[in-house]
């Protein structure tokens, strides 16, 4: 069945073909969705574009998770390595303390 989608359908459709961050991607679906003609002919596209912009959502949010989760590793990393510096630290003080007191 034919869908008779509109010129800005079109330019959305357009925009998401030459979209290359999933950002970009994600904001042309949700154009291509907000335009297309709502009708029986355009009901297979429209779930189409609605598993896209699942996909596209799921996988951002698996980005913005590792983002976080990559961050909170490196600051407990380097909290870690701060602390272990800082009783390095307080462990030669005694030692050179007891040598001067010997």
């Amino acid at each position: 069945m034919p869908t008779n989608v509109t010129p800005e359908y079109k330019k959305a459709e357009e925009a998401y073909r030459n979209a290359r961050e999933p950002k970009e991607r994600l904001v042309c679906l949700k154009e291509m969705l907000r335009t297309i003609p709502k009708h029986k002919g355009t009901d297979h596209l429209q779930a189409d574009i609605k598993t896209r912009i699942k996909q596209l959502t799921e996988e951002l949010a698996a980005q913005m998770k590792d983002a976080v989760r990559e961050t909170f590793d490196k600051s407990f990393t380097e909290s870690r390595d701060e602390l272990i510096k800082r009783h390095y630290w307080e462990a030669m003080k005694e030692t050179s303390q007891r040598d001067k007191d010997s």
